[in-house]
C-alpha cells in the first residue's frame, strides 16, 4: 500500500497493489531472503533512483519511495522478519522488546530498558541463540538503507483487538454473567435470553451483524471461542451494552471490565486523535489489565502485552493504529484466492493469480481509471431543486452548496469517499456547545449535483450519555437541517438502536471523536 494516500483512497481494495505472492511453505523451504529478493531489489531501486513523473504543468518530477512499515498479523510478521513464533512458549516472544515470558504474563508497566534497538538487535544476532534473544534470523528488510526492524512500530486492530483482546474479554464476561456464582444463586441473565435478544434486536444496516443469525452457545463459552469474525466481533462488542445492559446491575465487577475494554476501544479505533486523548490511553490500559488480572486470575496474553507496552509508542511513531489495520489486506488476499477457483491450471497457483492481477491492472491503466474514488449512487429522479417540497425552508443552504439548482439528483443511497449512506444512516452533524455531546441526525434525503453532495437530516435531541450502556440516548425531533456532506463532524454512518425491554433510542459512536 502507498502510505501517503488518504483513507478514502487507501481503503479501496483496487488501490492495494500486488508486490510479491508466494506460498508460506516456500518461505520455509527457500528462506525469506530468497523468496522476496525481487521485491527487495525493487524497493532499493525506488529508494535510490525513484521514478520520473510528468505533471500537467509540463514539469518533470522525480519521486522517491521508502519502505515505511511492514504490516501483518503477529505470526506473519514474526515469520517474515525473523522472530520466534511461539507466543505462549518462547522465552522472548515479543518483537518490540526483550521481556521474558514469565514477566510478560503479569507485568503491566512498561520497562523502557527492555525495548529493542539497533544496537542490542545486532548484538543478539551475534549471540545466534533464539532461546536467549527471541530472534531466529536477520530481518531481510534490514538490507534497505531506510528500514530497520526495531523501528517497525505497527499494530493490527483486526488481530490484536477484534480477534484478540475483545474476543477473549467479551467471552470471559459473558461466561461470568451467564453463570451462577456465590453469593448469587442465579446468573445475571441466561444464554437463552441473550440469544433471543440477538435474534430480535435490530443492529442496524451499517452493522456487520445486520440480518445475521448469530448466537452464543454454551459450548462456545466453554471453548472460549465465539463463532464470529473480526468485523462481527467489533460490532458485537460495541452493541453488547445496549443489547443486555439493562439486565446487569451497575456495580457488577465483570461489567466494569467490559466497560474498561470499551474505554480503550474508543481511543485505539480512532483514525484521528488529539494528543490529550492519547495521554489517557496508558491509564485506561492499566485499569483494564488490573481488572482483568484481579477477576480472571489468568496470565496476560501476548496481544494484551502488546497493547499495554507498545501501542502508545506505535501511536506516537506511526500514527493511529486504525489506519494500519490489515482488514483491507485480508479482503485483497481473499480476492486473489477467489480468482483461483475458476483457474483450470494447478501447476503454479501463485503465478496464475499474479498474471490475473497484472491483467486487471493493465486494463486499469489502459482505461486511465484514477485512484480517486467515484461518486456512486442508487436509483433516483432528477429535478429542479426549487420543485423540492421543502425547498424554501432550505433554500439558502442548498444555494450555498449548489451553484446550479436545475439538475439535482435525489438518489436512494450514495457511496461517497468510501462510506455508504442511505435513509437509515445516523450521522454526527454537530457538537453541543454546552456539554460537548455529539448532535445526531438521521438522513432523510440526498442531493447530488456534479461532484457535490448535500444531505437533509432529521435532528435528534441528545438527552445524555449512559456510562452503563456506553451510548448516547437520543430523542427524535421535528427539526430538519440541510448540510454539505463534507461538513459532517464524523464521516462514518452510525445506527440508531432501540433498547430492548421498552427502552429508549441510543446511538453508539464507533470511536472517540
Amino acid at each position: 500500500m502507498i502510505g501517503c494516500l488518504p483513507p478514502e483512497i487507501a481503503s479501496k481494495v483496487e488501490n492495494l497493489f500486488l508486490s510479491v505472492l508466494f506460498h508460506s511453505s516456500d518461505r520455509e523451504e527457500f528462506k525469506a531472503q530468497n523468496v522476496i529478493k525481487p521485491l527487495l531489489e525493487e524497493l532499493a531501486e525506488l529508494e535510490k533512483f525513484g521514478v520520473t513523473i510528468n505533471v500537467p504543468s509540463g514539469k518533470t518530477v522525480r519521486v522517491y519511495f521508502v519502505l515505511a512499515l511492514v504490516l501483518g498479523d503477529n505470526l506473519g510478521v514474526h515469520q517474515l522478519c525473523g522472530f520466534v513464533c511461539g507466543f505462549s512458549l518462547a522465552n522472548y516472544p515479543c518483537r518490540f522488546c526483550k521481556v521474558p515470558q514469565e514477566r510478560m504474563r503479569f507485568d503491566i508497566s512498561l520497562d523502557e530498558s527492555l525495548l529493542r534497538n539497533k544496537t542490542n538487535y545486532e548484538n543478539d544476532l551475534v549471540v545466534n541463540d533464539q532461546t536467549k534473544t527471541g530472534i531466529t534470523e536477520k530481518c531481510v528488510f534490514n538490507d534497505l538503507d531506510s528500514f530497520h526492524i526495531t523501528e517497525n512500530l505497527e499494530g493490527d486492530l483486526l488481530h490484536d483487538f477484534d480477534e484478540g483482546l475483545c474476543h477473549y474479554i467479551v467471552t470471559f464476561v459473558l461466561t461470568k454473567l451467564t453463570t451462577a456464582e456465590p453469593p448469587n444463586t442465579k446468573p445475571v441473565f441466561t444464554l437463552k435470553t441473550l440469544n433471543r435478544r440477538m435474534q430480535l434486536f435490530d443492529f442496524g444496516t451499517h452493522s456487520a451483524l445486520y440480518k445475521t443469525k448469530l448466537g452464543v452457545l454454551s459450548t462456545d463459552l466453554e471453548k472460549e471461542k465465539l463463532k464470529m469474525n473480526g468485523s462481527e466481533m467489533e460490532w458485537f462488542t460495541r452493541t453488547l451494552g445496549v443489547l443486555v445492559g439493562d439486565l446487569v446491575p451497575e456495580d457488577n465487577v465483570y461489567w466494569k471490565l467490559y466497560l474498561a475494554l470499551l474505554n480503550v476501544e474508543d481511543i485505539v479505533r480512532a483514525k484521528t486523535l488529539l494528543k490529550s486523548s492519547l495521554e489517557n490511553l496508558p491509564y485506561y490500559l492499566q485499569v483494564l489489565a488490573e481488572l482483568f488480572l484481579s477477576h480472571d486470575g489468568n496470565r496476560l496474553m501476548f496481544k494484551f502485552h502488546k497493547l499495554l507496552w507498545h501501542y502508545c509508542s506505535i501511536f506516537k511513531h506511526s500514527g493511529p493504529v486504525a489506519n494500519l489495520s490489515t482488514r483491507r489486506y485480508e479482503s485483497k488476499h481473499r480476492q486473489v484466492k477467489l480468482g483461483l477457483y475458476s483457474n483450470m491450471s494447478r501447476i503454479n497457483a501463485c503465478l496464475s493469480a499474479a498474471i490475473k492481477h497484472q491483467l486487471g491492472l493493465c486494463h486499469r491503466f489502459v482505461a486511465k481509471k484514477s485512484v480517486l474514488p467515484d461518486i456512486e449512487f442508487g436509483p433516483g429522479g432528477v429535478l429542479n431543486a426549487t420543485n423540492f417540497s421543502d425547498f424554501y425552508r432550505f433554500r439558502d443552504a442548498l444555494q450555498a452548496i449548489f451553484p446550479n439548482l436545475d439538475n439535482v439528483c435525489l438518489p436512494a443511497w450514495i457511496d461517497y469517499k468510501g462510506s455508504h449512506y442511505d435513509f437509515f444512516s445516523t450521522l454526527v452533524i454537530d457538537i453541543d456547545d454546552n456539554f460537548g455531546w455529539p448532535i445526531f441526525g438521521q438522513l432523510k434525503c440526498i442531493f447530488v449535483c456534479g461532484l457535490k453532495v448535500a444531505i437533509l437530516c432529521s435532528k435528534f435531541e441528545t438527552l445524555g450519555y449512559s456510562e452503563h450502556l456506553h451510548a448516547f440516548e437520543v430523542r427524535r425531533t421535528g427539526e430538519k437541517i440541510c448540510i454539505n456532506i463534507d461538513s459532517l463532524i464524523h464521516y462514518a454512518p452510525l445506527n440508531t438502536l432501540k433498547a430492548p425491554g421498552g427502552g429508549g433510542l441510543f446511538v453508539i459512536l464507533r470511536h472517540q471523536l
